[in-house]
């Protein structure tokens, strides 16, 4: 985005799919800076103890939405960084402005969800260009 605010980061080119939990520790091991991620969705059956434990280690806050965002949030309190900064949202909008008030700058605001979209979008391409959509307005009113 700017030197003066988070690093948002959704690139459909390269993360087309990133709907396992799998997906979200490659993604994680891209940045070295702190990660503010967006995780969670439908609920296809994943195992997301070890899930909510790899967001425990590498993550200064998650957004958690969807139907896995009340599982994750639990699991997430079992982990040994119980108080790190989480909430379940209501929306990607929801999800996508807490992600900001959590960040600072040089921080890095990550749509990796680890889950698929189907609860709350078509497929993961809406979800993407939803997020891409609340990115571009965030960075009209940080320009303006």
């Amino acid at each position: 985005m700017s030197k003066n605010g988070p690093h948002v980061t959704y690139d459909p080119r390269v993360e087309t799919r990133p709907t396992t939990p799998e997906s979200v520790a490659a993604a994680l091991e891209a940045f070295d800076a702190p990660v503010v991620l967006l995780a969670g969705g439908y609920d296809k059956g994943v195992e997301l103890e070890a899930f909510a434990g790899l967001i425990g280690k590498r993550c200064k806050a998650v957004a958690l939405m969807g139907q896995t965002g009340s599982s994750l949030q639990q699991h997430l309190m079992k982990t040994p960084l119980p108080s790190q900064a989480h909430r379940v949202c209501g929306t990607l909008e929801e999800a996508f402005q807490w992600s900001v008030g959590e960040s600072a700058p040089g921080d890095v605001i990550l749509l990796s969800p680890g889950c698929a979209s189907y609860d709350w979008f078509r497929d993961f391409r809406e979800r993407g260009l939803e997020f891409t959509k609340l990115v571009n307005r965030l960075s009209v009113r940080k320009a303006g």
